[in-house]
């Protein structure tokens, strides 16, 4: 599970004559301060296809893991794994 933040941080992506950028700084700055669409889905569709593509798979058994310790305790269903999942990948950043 712990290599789902480590896809996500470390995915790399070309954009144009831009090769390499990372998530951090360069995709985010892009994201804030380039306002030509075409650029802009380049840089998304090249990271989502870097990095979410890798941990789909990481996430549906993280999903499983959690739900399987949440019976095992009497619950149902886990519904904050998600969110866990979230602040995971954020404090990888």
């Amino acid at each position: 599970m712990f290599s789902a933040p480590y896809s996500y941080s470390s995915a790399t992506v070309d954009v144009g004559d831009e090769k390499g950028l990372h998530l951090e700084p360069e995709l985010t700055d892009m994201f804030d301060e380039v306002r030509d669409y075409d650029k802009l889905k380049e840089a998304w569709v090249g990271w989502r296809d870097a990095s979410g593509k890798k941990m789909k798979d990481l996430f549906a058994e993280f999903v499983e893991l959690q739900n399987s310790a949440a019976t095992a305790a009497g619950k149902y269903e886990n519904v904050s794994g998600f969110s866990y999942f979230l602040r995971v990948i954020t404090l990888a950043r």
